[in-house]
């Protein structure tokens, strides 16, 4: 298991709240699309 240092988990976790906010924009932009290019990715 990967540990982490206490004084870097609130910056961590604010980068993966930002990360899965930015893929949740994208994969809504590709809602009830046919599967194309991009969604196949």
């Amino acid at each position: 298991m990967l540990s982490i240092d206490t004084k870097y988990s609130p910056i961590l976790l604010e980068a993966l709240e930002d990360m899965m906010y930015k893929l949740s924009l994208q994969l809504n932009d590709m809602k009830g699309e046919p599967m194309g290019k991009t969604r196949k990715r």
